[in-house]
């Protein structure tokens, strides 16, 4: 359940966030506009969260950095302001999994979903 949900159940949760990575951008909600329509898109941007803007494009290009699509199993999740720290899992096809985690300060996020992808893939099998 959502945390409103379980707000509602009276039901506590020991954590933050829970053990298990979610899927990329999973929760997060996204507005599509035609990028011509000046209008629309002037709306849409006094309405955009930027903190979770900066989150999801960073796990996108973790999403990308692995050559991925929604079918890819990879998980990643990015949390914070001054410092941005990018969580990522990658399952292989035999289910063991690569973890690994990175925090930079986010003036230097440009290559952070990226390098996060290739030592997902590149690191040994954990």
């Amino acid at each position: 359940l959502a945390q409103a949900g379980l707000d509602c159940l009276n039901i506590k949760v020991k954590y933050d966030v829970l053990p298990s990575l979610p899927a990329i951008g999973q929760g997060i909600i996204a507005v599509q506009t035609r990028i011509n329509d000046e209008r629309t898109n002037s709306i849409i941007a006094e309405i955009n969260h930027k903190p979770t803007y900066i989150h999801a494009m960073v796990e996108r290009d973790l999403l990308k950095g692995v050559g991925g699509d929604c079918h890819t199993m990879v998980a990643g999740y990015a949390t914070g302001n001054e410092n941005i720290t990018l969580k990522a899992e990658y399952y292989f096809e035999d289910y063991t999994c690569n973890k690994y985690s990175s925090t930079v300060p986010i003036n230097l996020i440009k290559d952070l979903g990226y390098n996060t992808a290739q030592k997902i893939r590149l690191t040994s099998k954990q």
